[in-house]
């Protein structure tokens, strides 16, 4: 259930929800009085759900208008990465560390405990006992007032800018669909054999979302090919897992994409990140780059975002949103290209280093 209220809004979702468990499937009929491009989404869901006698489905309806409901009451705190509130504990005492760890869950607070340096694990009491809920408040504004916010102005259009706006599982479906996209780039003409091994290095369910990449790509200039395949080059050249160069890909490309924004939208995003990718996208060098380079990699990003909207990974808004980007200068006159592609040999040295 929860897959199919994936494409809907929050609000939709509850919306449904509601009509769903009270009254079933003879009240979305209510659903005409609202706008078409609020009530269609609805409906549609709506009716794969009432395919389940209501009374079938009761629990798992409540239990999601549960999930909803808690999901709208999370703070900042309950949204960002734990390593992340370790690093702004850094500088208080023991007993306020120890004190801030009794406001979250065992298991966030356990996170925290283990990010943070082993002398002061050490010294972190095991328990405060009962804490003033004055201070609570104060202990809570103080870690809230440490998260970057950016906010954007009102806009009807998706921007680079929108990237701030995302929350870290969709940020990192982002960079995860970014850098399937460079090795399906890499990859595509390389010969069978190349990617017939990568695919059964990266398991089942990541090969199967790399072919269905290199099926929808479009045709790839020669250019781009060379730089997709000198970045899986240089990343696998580190020895990293198959996962580890997906995530790496599409992190070396997001950074080049967002590094001529405003640093306040860069930290947000970098914030919404776990901590050990967003603590990369802080530290990583600015790269050169064309105008129109760097337009047609802010363009992709924004198309990926959109396709993932579509298809119903991410909020629905943002595919019904047009992309809004500032035109680039006209290109210098073009340059005969110089150098090849990496051969299917060369491909494949690179997956005999990896599995070293």
């Amino acid at each position: 259930m929860r897959q199919q209220l994936q494409s809907l809004s929050h609000q939709q979702a509850m919306l449904l929800l509601t009509l769903i468990t009270l009254g079933g499937e003879d009240d979305l009929s209510l659903l005409a009085h609202l706008p078409p491009e609020m009530s269609q989404p609805v409906d549609a869901v709506g009716r794969v759900l009432c395919q389940t006698p209501r009374k079938q489905i009761l629990p798992q309806l409540v239990k999601e208008i549960k999930h909803l409901i808690t999901e709208s009451q999370r703070s900042p705190l309950d949204q960002i990465d734990p390593e992340w509130l370790a690093e702004f504990l850094l500088s208080e005492s023991p007993r306020v560390i120890s004190a801030t760890l009794q406001q979250f869950p065992r298991s966030i607070a356990e996170r925290i405990i283990t990010a943070l340096p082993i002398h002061l694990q050490r010294v972190v009491p095991a328990t405060e006992g009962t804490i003033h809920p004055d201070l609570i408040k104060r202990i809570r504004l103080n870690l809230s007032e440490k998260i970057p916010v950016y906010t954007q102005a009102p806009t009807h259009a998706l921007t680079i800018e929108s990237l701030a706006l995302l929350n870290s599982q969709e940020i990192m479906l982002l960079l995860r669909e970014f850098g399937l996209r460079e090795l399906a780039i890499a990859f595509r003409g390389v010969g069978r054999g190349p990617l017939t091994e990568l695919c059964r290095r990266l398991g089942a369910e990541e090969a199967e979302r790399l072919l269905a990449v290199i099926r929808n790509l479009p045709p790839s200039e020669p250019e781009e090919t060379k730089a997709a395949q000198r970045t899986i080059r240089a990343i696998s050249l580190e020895h990293r897992s198959k996962s580890e160069i997906i995530e790496e890909a599409g992190l070396s490309k997001l950074h080049q994409a967002i590094q001529d924004l405003d640093k306040d939208c860069q930290h947000v995003i970098a914030f919404n990140l776990p901590r050990r990718i967003g603590k990369r996208i802080q530290g990583q060098q600015n790269i050169q780059m064309s105008p129109q380079d760097l337009y047609q990699l802010k363009l992709q990003v924004l198309h990926i975002l959109q396709h993932l909207s579509a298809e119903g990974q991410l909020s629905p808004h943002w595919a019904e949103l047009p992309i809004e980007l500032a035109e680039p200068p006209p290109p210098p006159e073009p340059e005969a290209m110089i150098g090849e592609s990496m051969s299917a040999s060369e491909m494949a040295e690179i997956h005999a280093d990896t599995s070293n």
